[in-house]
């Protein structure tokens, strides 16, 4: 018998082209801003092991490169919530 699947969160981001409003022509600089462009919102289960198993250099106390994420989320919202809020 198979264990139960469960949800490990939900996430999307914009499929809109990002526009670079910098000026600078530093490849770099740009990359870095399409990256953040296309970072991905949404609300991920609050269990350390899902972003760890996302994002191999995700720290919670900062930024992680595939999905947007600080500690009290987005405006102020927590991005992580409890499993049976989900």
């Amino acid at each position: 018998m198979q264990a139960p699947i469960n949800p490990a969160g939900v996430l999307y981001f914009n499929l809109i082209e990002p526009i670079i409003k910098n000026r600078c022509f530093d490849d770099e600089s740009i990359v870095r801003q399409i990256k953040e462009a296309y970072r991905m919102q949404g609300f991920i289960v609050s269990d350390l092991n899902i972003p760890n198993m996302m994002d191999k250099d995700f720290d919670p106390a900062g930024k992680s490169e595939y999905f947007k994420y600080n500690s009290k989320g987005r405006n102020g919202k927590d991005i992580m919530i409890d499993k049976e809020k989900f």
